[in-house]
């Protein structure tokens, strides 16, 4: 599979979202994850014919997928445990080793992307058509805010949701991964802006789109996480950014002004008052609430190995208040619960390996890290294989650009 097999993969994941499952079990699959397994056994492959041979080329490869593949395992021995003491049914224990998988499946498209041969000219045209493909997601979730009513209780998972009306939910069938999405693809827009990588026209009009699109979400999680993600972007790249001039301030308050008058346009009063989206009674703010105090008790309880990677649910159901999809929200606390201070520090180590060996330049990666973390806290991003994966591929691709060369 080369990289723009891999790229229109990706882009066709992300056009299909959670609208359609693989029938590959009985609650189906995402197309991701298919994904992700194909790429695990291409990189098999490539390792093997190169006879594992720890050369120059290959060695960066070689380290990312080994810390995947122990990582797993040791995830599986944990599940393992837990089967064997009748804590956990069978279907709990997949589960967790596929949810490993899936968190550390990014890694593997740095890794391969960062690897492979490519000439200047695919990469630039790769990265340009992953971002139409990302427009096009968010101007469809645009529209769906503007015209269609609760689209994710209509479409999406059957949760037991709160107050939905318009909120913008795209493809995600959720408005606080929406968010994370849009939000990234704002962050991108900027850094791409000041590296000259694409068109400005078609870049003015993703930071236009993704930002009204975060805004639409309504996701607090989200729109903090951005207003994080925009301090820490102007910090790694406090050099690169010019002084602001007159234009660009005038710029700034119209996309404002536009903004303001699309969430008003969308959202009544009425609305706001009765999903109490920004009070402190609103539902499912109290309910994250209960999640971190769960999480933070399962973290005393086993401080120091934790009890496996995603097992938290199943072990400890009776410590949350609630659920979203596949994960409980927490982000850091639901990881420390499941590594504990061992696995966390393994981990932590293990990523500073993979930046040192893939030269992963901060100013690029940082904003993305300090924003996505942020946001996990409200909904499980840092996660989801979905968004992670396409921003791994994104920034793999935007890092071998200007690698190449082009300003």
């Amino acid at each position: 599979m080369g990289m723009k097999v891999l790229a229109a993969l990706i882009g066709l994941s992300l056009l299909i979202g959670q609208m359609v499952r693989l029938p590959l079990s009985s609650k189906g699959i995402q197309f991701i994850d298919a994904i992700i397994f194909i790429l695990l056994v291409q990189i098999s492959i490539r390792l093997t014919l190169n006879g594992l041979r720890n050369t120059k080329q290959s060695r960066p490869l070689l380290i990312v997928f080994a810390i995947f593949i122990i990582w797993c395992t040791i995830s599986a021995l944990y599940g393992l445990m837990h089967y064997a003491l009748d804590k956990l049914p069978v279907s709990d224990f997949i589960g967790g080793i596929l949810a490993a998988g899936r968190f550390l499946a990014p890694l593997l498209i740095l890794g391969y992307i960062l690897t492979a041969k490519i000439n200047t000219n695919s990469a630039v045209e790769i990265l340009r058509n992953l971002y139409l493909v990302a427009l096009v997601v968010i101007f469809f979730g645009i529209c769906q805010a503007f015209f269609i009513e609760n689209f994710a209780i209509r479409y999406g998972p059957d949760y037991e949701w709160d107050v939905q009306g318009n909120r913008l939910v795209s493809i995600f069938l959720d408005p606080n991964l929406a968010a994370s999405f849009t939000s990234g693809i704002l962050i991108l827009t900027l850094f791409l802006q000041i590296k000259n990588l694409l068109a400005r026209r078609l870049l003015l009009a993703g930071a236009i789109l993704s930002l009204i699109a975060t805004v639409l979400t309504l996701s607090r999680g989200g729109i903090l996480g951005l207003a994080v993600g925009i301090f820490a972007f102007y910090f790694y790249n406090r050099r690169s950014i010019r002084v602001f001039r007159f234009t660009n301030l005038i710029a700034i308050f119209l996309a404002s002004m536009l903004v303001l008058a699309s969430m008003f346009y969308v959202f009544d009063l009425e609305f706001l008052v009765e999903s109490d989206r920004f009070g402190a009674g609103n539902e499912s703010a109290l309910i994250r609430f209960g999640n971190y105090l769960g999480l933070i008790r399962i973290f005393l309880e086993n401080p120091i190995f934790g009890v496996g990677f995603n097992y938290s649910r199943s072990l400890y159901i009776d410590y949350f208040s609630g659920f979203s999809g596949n994960y409980v929200d927490g982000g850091v606390l639901l990881l420390l619960s499941s590594l504990g201070i061992i696995g966390a520090a393994s981990l932590f180590a293990a990523l500073m390996l993979i930046k040192k060996v893939l030269f992963l330049d901060m100013s690029l990666y940082g904003p993305f890290i300090v924003m996505f973390v942020v946001q996990s806290f409200a909904t499980s991003t840092i996660f989801y294989p979905l968004i992670i994966c396409f921003f791994a591929l994104v920034l793999a691709l935007t890092q071998r650009t200007l690698k190449l060369g082009l300003n």
